[in-house]
């Protein structure tokens, strides 16, 4: 794998040898801060501000192995990754007592089409994969939030859609 491979995966994991954990997918609430390697910088950033108790809504992070063993399967998703996908698709929806008709993927990887393409298929929900820019938005729409400029996170959503090249892929 070249390093622009590894960077698309957006995980500085080229520094050194990677150990494959075999689970790929994590609740914001089950990583930390010091797991940039494995989740990314945005999904390490994630689980820390959840674990200090800032209100990030629920999610998860697909980890940067699931992106190398893509690639290692030829940029397909394998079914372990798709049922773990899915599995944590279904937790958030008991979790949150919601069912959910699509998935927001934000940074770097929204900006992976064919993944995103992918992801819609073998989760059969929408995804709508932006903004790239993702961690300075989130943080500006959560103070929006927080300060009522939004009266819903359904509004602020919104806003983006209308102000960022949101794309949507259909299951």
């Amino acid at each position: 794998m070249t390093r622009l491979q590894n960077e698309r995966c957006f995980a500085p994991h080229w520094k050194g040898v990677y150990q494959m954990s075999h689970k790929y997918v994590y609740l914001f609430s089950e990583g930390n801060g010091k797991m940039r390697e494995l989740l990314g910088g945005k999904g390490a950033n994630l689980a820390e501000m959840t674990n200090i108790g800032l209100p990030v809504p629920q999610g998860f992070t697909i980890t940067t192995e699931a992106c190398t063993q893509y690639y290692k399967d030829d940029h397909q998703i394998n079914a372990d990754i798709q049922a773990e996908i899915m599995q944590y698709v279904e937790k958030l929806e008991e979790m949150t007592g919601r069912t959910y008709s699509r998935i927001h993927i934000v940074g770097g990887g929204s900006n992976a089409g064919y993944l995103n393409e992918l992801t819609a298929k073998a989760t059969k929900k929408e995804i709508h994969a932006g903004p790239g820019e993702a961690t300075a938005i989130g943080n500006i729409t959560a103070q929006m939030l927080k300060a009522k400029e939004f009266k819903t996170i359904e509004e602020a959503r919104t806003t983006i859609h209308e102000s960022f090249g949101i794309k949507v892929y259909k299951a």
